[in-house]
C-alpha cells in the first residue's frame, strides 16, 4: 500500500523542497497534490484520494488548524501533520484537539519526517489488514456455513482489485497428537495451528482469515495482491509451519473469484481434501484432485474379508486398501462402507462387540489410508475375538442363525458357501460349526429339514407327490424318492398311506415292517 501526501504550504519554495528533498519512495509514500492555502488544499480533497496532509499552521485566506478542523468534520480518516515555524503551546493544543497526528517545527529534520510518515503508513497498513480480515472472516463464515451472502460484502474498498484464494488444511496424524490431550489441551493445540498459518500466509503477503468446519479441517480464505501465487508458496508455508510451530499439515488450494459464488469454490476445494489420501503430494490444488477410477463394490470387498479365517485378514486388510488407492477411494467413501457391514454384522453378533467405524470415524481426524487401516485391523480383531470367545464358552449363537436360516430358505436352491457368507464365515468354519451344532454335515442336516416338511405336506395335505417334491426344494422327483426311502425305509407314498392307515399319527417304520 502506497501512501497518498498532500503537501499545503503558502511558500512554493518548501512545498518545492519538500516534494523533491524527501525520498518517499523509501517510505513507500508519493506526493499526489499540491496546495498554498487551505482552501486549496479542500478543493484537492474533493477530487483525489488522500491518505497524509503535511501542512503549515499560518496561511492566507485558510490556515493550517482551519484546514485539520474542516477535516476533522468531513474526511475523519485522513491524517494531518502540522508543520509551523512558531512554537507556540496554543497552537500545539488546539491541533491536538482537533486530531492532529503530531506537530512539526521548521525548518523540518527529514529524517523524523520519515519516520513519521512510516509510523502513518505502517497503523494504516494494519487498520487497512484488520478491515480487511473482519470482511474475510465474514465471507469465510457464510460462506462455511451456507449463510445468506450480504451483498456489501462483495463491494468492499479493501477487497477491489485483489485477488483471493481458499486454502484447506488437515493436520497430519491428529488423532495421535490430541488422544491424550484434554479438550483445553486440544483448543490450544488447534488456535496454534490456525495463528501459525496465519503467519505463514502474511510472510507470503497474504492476508487470511480462518474458521475451524471440523474437527481437524480448517478453512482459510485468502487475499493476496496479484495471482502470481505458486504452488511453492505454499510448500514455503507448509515447511513453516512444521519447522516454526512443529505442526505437519497438508494444504489444498483453489482460486477464487469474489464477483462469483464462493460457495461453489468452497464446495470444489471440499473435493480437493477429500482428495488427499490419493494424493502424492501433501501441497496440491483442488483441480490435481481426480474422481474415483474403479466401479467395484466396497462394502462387498470388505464383507469378504469379514468372512475369512483370522489369520489371513492382515493381508487381506493390506491389499484391499491397496486397492482403494489405486481406485482413489475416500477416506469418507471407505469409512461409510466399514460403517454399513458393520452394522450388518450387528444382526449376527451382540452389541457389546466394539466396531470403532460403527461407533462413527470421522475421516477428517482419520485422515490416511494407513489409519484408516489400522482402526479397520482393530474392528476385525474384535469380530475374530468375540468369535474366538463365544467358542470357547460353548456360545452356538452363530450356527443357531444358520440353522434359523436353513429352515426358512430349505426350498431354494441352498449352498453350504451361501450360508456361510449370511454368518460372514469361512466356508470351511461354518462346516465345523454345523457338525457340531446338529451333528450331521450341511447336506445331510438340509435333507433332515426338507424331509421334515415333506413328510407334513404328506401327512396333511392332497399334494401329489412330485409337487410335494419341488415345494420342500427337490427339483428332481426320482432322487426326492430315493432320499426320502434312504431315510424312512418307505416311499413318500407308502408314507402316506401308513399315516393315514392309523388316523394321521405317525408310526416307526421299521416296527410296522415287524407286524406285516
Amino acid at each position: 500500500m502506497t501512501l497518498r501526501v498532500l503537501i499545503v504550504d503558502d511558500e512554493p519554495i518548501i512545498v518545492q523542497g519538500l516534494k523533491e528533498t524527501v525520498p518517499w519512495g523509501q517510505i513507500n509514500a508519493k506526493v499526489v497534490g499540491e496546495a498554498y492555502d487551505g482552501e486549496e488544499a479542500i478543493e484537492i480533497l474533493q477530487e483525489t484520494e488522500v491518505d497524509v496532509i503535511l501542512s503549515d499552521v499560518k496561511m492566507p485566506v485558510m490556515d493550517g488548524l482551519k484546514l485539520r478542523e474542516w477535516v476533522y468534520k468531513n474526511a475523519p480518516g485522513i491524517e494531518t501533520v502540522m508543520v509551523s515555524g512558531y512554537d507556540e503551546f496554543e497552537y500545539a493544543q488546539r491541533a491536538l484537539r482537533l486530531g492532529v497526528k503530531d506537530y512539526l517545527l521548521k525548518p523540518v529534520d527529514i529524517e523524523e519526517l520519515m519516520v513519521l510518515v512510516q509510523k502513518i503508513s505502517n497503523e494504516r497498513r494494519h487498520d487497512l489488514e484488520k478491515e480487511c480480515r473482519q470482511h474475510l472472516q465474514r465471507l469465510l463464515t457464510d460462506t462455511v456455513l451456507d449463510h445468506e451472502m450480504d451483498g456489501e460484502d462483495r463491494r468492499v474498498t479493501c477487497l477491489e482489485g485483489k485477488h483471493l484464494l481458499l486454502l484447506g488444511s488437515e493436520m497430519q496424524q491428529y488423532h495421535e497428537k490430541t488422544e491424550n490431550l484434554n479438550p483445553e489441551q486440544e483448543q490450544e493445540l488447534k488456535q496454534r495451528w490456525k495463528a501459525a498459518l496465519e503467519n505463514e500466509l502474511n510472510s507470503q503477503d497474504m492476508i487470511s482469515a480462518s474458521f475451524f468446519s471440523d474437527q481437524n479441517r480448517l478453512i482459510t480464505l485468502c487475499l493476496a495482491e496479484n495471482d502470481d501465487k505458486e504452488k511453492e508458496n505454499f510448500l514455503q508455508v507448509q515447511k513453516g509451519l512444521e519447522k516454526k510451530a512443529g505442526i505437519s499439515c497438508f494444504l489444498c488450494m483453489i482460486a477464487v473469484e469474489i464477483s462469483q459464488d464462493l460457495k461453489s469454490g468452497y464446495q470444489e476445494l471440499l473435493h480437493g481434501l477429500d482428495g488427499y489420501p490419493f494424493q502424492p503430494e501433501p501441497v496440491y490444488w483442488s483441480s490435481e484432485v481426480e474422481d474415483s477410477s474403479c466401479s467395484f463394490s466396497c462394502e462387498e470387498e470388505v464383507r469378504q474379508v469379514f468372512q475369512l479365517e483370522a489369520d489371513d485378514t492382515a493381508e487381506a486388510a493390506e491389499q484391499l486398501f491397496l486397492k482403494f488407492s489405486d481406485c482413489r477411494y475416500t477416506a469418507g467413501a471407505i469409512c461409510m462402507a466399514i460403517s454399513s457391514v458393520e452394522h450388518s454384522l450387528l444382526e449376527w453378533c451382540p452389541k457389546a462387540v466394539r466396531f470403532e467405524f460403527l461407533m462413527g470415524v470421522n475421516p477428517t481426524v482419520y485422515n490416511s489410508y494407513d489409519q484408516l487401516k489400522n482402526l479397520f485391523l482393530k474392528d476385525l480383531s474384535s469380530y475374530f475375538s468375540f468369535q474366538q470367545s463365544a467358542a470357547n464358552e460353548g456360545s452356538r449363537w452363530l450356527i443357531k442363525k444358520a440353522v434359523s436360516y436353513i429352515r426358512k430358505h430349505y426350498a431354494e436352491d441352498l449352498k453350504a458357501g451361501e450360508v456361510a457368507g449370511i454368518i460372514h464365515v469361512s466356508p470351511n468354519h461354518f462346516s465345523q460349526l454345523i457338525k457340531q451344532e446338529t451333528g450331521k454335515h450341511f447336506n445331510d442336516f438340509l435333507h433332515e429339514v426338507r424331509l421334515e416338511q415333506a413328510k407334513k405336506l404328506l401327512k396333511e395335505t392332497s399334494c401329489r407327490v412330485f409337487e410335494i417334491a419341488e415345494r420342500v426344494g427337490y427339483r428332481e422327483y426320482k432322487y426326492f424318492v430315493h432320499i426320502f426311502k434312504k431315510s424312512t425305509t418307505l416311499t413318500p407314498t407308502q408314507y402316506r398311506n401308513l399315516v393315514h392307515a392309523h388316523g394321521g399319527h405317525e408310526r416307526n417304520p421299521y416296527e410296522e415292517r415287524e407286524r406285516m
